[in-house]
């Protein structure tokens, strides 16, 4: 169900946020990785269009014209990236 949908999303990008994991950088950079396709999925199955799409076998996303990572604003190619470190 889409409630299903979104626990699980939720729970995923808890454990894999880029902020909330600590390691080595290969496990930084794995979990970075795990999160963006956590997000990714979500999108196409909270969207039923897209879920349709991919039900069927076809291609999700739209690909003329589009933004890299257009579906989270945070992994958009270029721009600017920013480090917070706190304490």
């Amino acid at each position: 169900t889409e409630r299903d949908v979104k626990k699980a999303y939720r729970s995923l990008a808890k454990e894999y946020h880029p902020d909330k994991v600590s390691g080595s950088e290969e496990e930084k950079r794995a979990a970075e990785e795990m999160f963006r396709d956590v997000a990714e999925a979500y999108e196409v199955l909270s969207d039923d269009e897209k879920r349709g799409r991919y039900d069927r076998g076809e291609e999700v996303e739209d690909r003329g014209g589009g933004h890299p990572g257009h579906g989270h604003p945070f992994f958009r190619q270029g721009g600017q990236q920013f480090h917070f470190q706190w304490g």
